[in-house]
């Protein structure tokens, strides 16, 4: 998958998990981190927050990796 495919695919699909985004790319983890920080700073697409439910993520040791990441292309009228 490209970068440009990988775009699409969150304009088309709306927002989704890093998870269900390896599982439709087939990419290896770091190439479709790589890709998505791309899109990150050409300002395509964006992360959205996501918690473990408990409201403490400031004061969680883990949780840059508890949380599953969630991702989305910005609209039309933002880019």
């Amino acid at each position: 998958m490209t970068l440009i495919e990988l775009y699409h695919t969150l304009c088309l699909h709306g927002t989704m998990s890093q998870a269900e985004l390896l599982r439709l790319s087939r990419l290896s983890p770091p190439t479709l981190a790589a890709l998505l920080g791309q899109l990150e700073r050409m300002g395509k697409i964006e992360q959205l927050a996501a918690d473990c439910g408990t409201g403490g993520c400031q004061r969680c040791d883990i949780s840059a990796g508890c949380a599953p990441r969630y991702y989305r292309a910005h609209s039309a009228s933002k880019t």
